[in-house]
């Protein structure tokens, strides 16, 4: 009897160990082929800088991109509150910085916002501070992007004038006009439009691309030519 009681014990163990195991071994493929799809993503034709006709891009060297991403994991997320706020487990000694923007699977997320060495605070689109510039695919008309504080499926698009055509089911992307994502990431699609009489703008519904409940991984955008940019635009500023 007290050797069956030990084999069982000892039995129990070793499924114990063996579940571990394959928890940390499936943990390391998921951060595995997280960073693989960063590095994917980052070779992503679209998001080259475009060359003059006597230039030669060799071996799409990352001097040549204009963005790199970096991956991160979730670790705290909330999606019930007006402020609402993710945490990811990458801080400025991966390289991430304020002001980054952050995709899920070529889907918005939001902005980072705070940064300490090992961890980063994102304010997402579910976020009633947050706000970015969008366009709808089809007709490129730029309005802007908005959360209005209840559904965090949901968001609104603002200042679409009334002369577009909005059809249900309109892919809407980022501008790739600001300094925090390319041209193209998608935002969501059009769920619901009116145009009430009287007015000159659309009131658009907009079903979010990224499902901020079950976010699990994201990518941190690192614009290459940012400072670049600020620099030079920091000459003709007043």
């Amino acid at each position: 009897m007290f050797l069956g009681s030990t084999n069982n014990v000892i039995g129990q163990i070793y499924s114990k160990r063996s579940e571990l195991a394959d928890y940390l071994k499936l943990r390391q493929m998921n951060d595995s082929l997280a960073k693989e799809n960063a590095m994917l993503r980052g070779m992503d034709r679209s998001y080259f800088l475009p060359l003059n006709d006597d230039m030669v891009l060799i071996n799409d060297s990352v001097n040549s991109r204009m963005f790199r991403f970096i991956s991160a994991k979730v670790i705290n997320n909330s999606t019930q509150r007006q402020k609402n706020f993710i945490t990811i487990n990458r801080g400025s000694r991966h390289g991430i910085k304020p002001e980054m923007g952050v995709i899920n699977n070529g889907n918005m997320v939001g902005i980072v916002k705070e940064v300490s060495e090992n961890f980063s605070l994102i304010i997402p689109i579910i976020n009633n501070s947050f706000k970015a510039s969008v366009r709808l695919k089809e007709s490129r008309e730029i309005g802007l992007l908005r959360w209005p504080g209840n559904d965090p499926n949901y968001a609104s698009v603002e200042d679409i004038p009334k002369h577009t055509v909005v059809e249900v089911g309109d892919t809407v992307i980022s501008t790739g006009f600001s300094k925090y994502f390319p041209e193209g990431v998608v935002t969501g699609v059009v769920a619901s439009h009116e145009l009430k009489e009287g007015d000159n703008f659309h009131t658009i519904t907009l079903k979010l691309a990224c499902s901020f409940a079950q976010l699990d991984y994201v990518d941190v955008v690192d614009n290459l030519m940012r400072e670049e940019i600020e620099s030079f635009e920091d000459l003709i500023q007043p």
